[in-house]
């Protein structure tokens, strides 16, 4: 499993993996090619486990909000 390097939180992917979603979430959102939702959503699977960006406040993501992104039908 990764780690935070300052935090020590656990990470889905390496530090270097999560700089880079970050960032490729960041200029998606910033071009509108994302939601609001779509970003703060997976920044919460992903980039920082369980917790909505600061931009979006910083604060734990609602589980149930969490359940109803990673059950959509989205892909379909």
């Amino acid at each position: 499993m990764f780690k935070d390097d300052i935090t020590g939180k656990p990470l889905v992917v390496s530090n270097k993996s999560t700089q880079t979603i970050v960032t490729a979430l960041i200029v998606a959102h910033r071009e509108g090619i994302i939601s609001d939702h779509e970003y703060a959503m997976t920044y919460a699977e992903v980039c920082e486990i369980g917790r909505m960006p600061q931009m979006f406040g910083g604060l734990a993501v609602d589980q149930n909000m969490m359940y109803e992104w990673q059950t959509a039908k989205s892909w379909s």
